[in-house]
């Protein structure tokens, strides 16, 4: 969301991302490029997060950084309106076979500083 602004983005502008893959035109190497349709706005309530993250089509992604098309994956990344309790739900159906990690477990150190300094500024 906070990218979004910062760009003056609307649902259905284009953006275009600059990867660090360089491209061979002509005699020189030019970094890759990849217009993406603006399609949502997701907003974490992490100022930091939103200006640091973005999501993506993964097939997209895939062919921009030319990964194969079946490759192993280290996550995925779900969408919830109740994300506290659509976690427990994936949890329970997906059982010991995957690691189901929410985001905020995810940053646990930044949010315990985080409750640490609200704490001190209440003393």
């Amino acid at each position: 969301s906070a990218l979004i602004d910062e760009f003056g983005l609307h649902k259905n502008d284009k953006l275009s991302l600059i990867f660090s893959n360089l491209n061979p035109s002509g005699f020189s190497l030019v970094p890759q490029t990849k217009r993406f349709d603006v399609k949502a706005r997701f907003t974490s309530g992490l100022a930091f997060y939103d200006k640091a993250y973005m999501y993506t089509d993964v097939d997209a992604l895939k062919k921009v950084l030319g990964m194969p098309k079946n490759p192993n994956y280290d996550g995925v990344h779900v969408y919830s309106d109740n994300a506290f309790k659509d976690v427990e739900k994936i949890k329970s159906y997906l059982k010991d076979d995957y690691a189901v990690v929410g985001w905020w477990e995810q940053n646990k150190n930044f949010f315990s500083a985080l409750e640490l300094e609200k704490r001190a500024l209440f003393i």
